[in-house]
């Protein structure tokens, strides 16, 4: 929802899935709510909606828990699913830990543990993987998270 130049309420994005919400019944039967009750609706095939919107001037990048993201151009209103896993094949750069937006850009918090996950990529025709692999050689790995910066370019989804 947004609020228009009249100060109305009106829809943007209305997302229809053919899950059904969790019940309020089953909401208010839970004493603490975590994510593995939040697990555990999943597995029963309930939809429990988005924790994250995260926007720019072109996308909006719905999440649930960071463990998938829906990106939604805002010109098309197309949509496209992301997962946050990083695998041993991989087509394009995953999103990953998102925190922040800025006008243009989507910025995340890696771990150490994904950006050495990173180096055992098989070779693909991405060049941001492929950019990342060659500056994680030389890298001296301490605690401390790495930014990524996210700029997408404009395509169809």
């Amino acid at each position: 929802y947004t609020i228009n130049n009249s100060g109305n309420i009106e829809i943007v994005f209305n997302i229809v899935t053919d899950r059904t919400k969790v019940p309020e019944n089953v909401l208010s039967e839970q004493k603490e709510y975590s994510i593995m009750t939040s697990v555990e609706l999943s597995n029963k095939g309930y939809f429990q909606g988005f924790t994250d919107i995260f926007e720019t001037d072109n996308y909006i990048l719905l999440a649930y828990y960071n463990l998938d993201y829906m990106l939604i151009d805002k010109a098309t209103r197309q949509t496209i699913r992301f997962n946050n896993s990083i695998y041993n094949e991989m087509e394009t750069m995953p999103f990953i830990g998102v925190a922040a937006t800025t006008k243009d850009s989507f910025i995340s918090v890696y771990s150490t543990s994904e950006l050495e996950k990173f180096l055992k990529i098989k070779y693909n025709g991405d060049e941001n993987i492929n950019k990342l692999k060659d500056f994680l050689k030389d890298y001296e790995y301490d605690s401390n998270p790495f930014l990524v910066v996210y700029k997408l370019k404009k395509y169809k989804i």
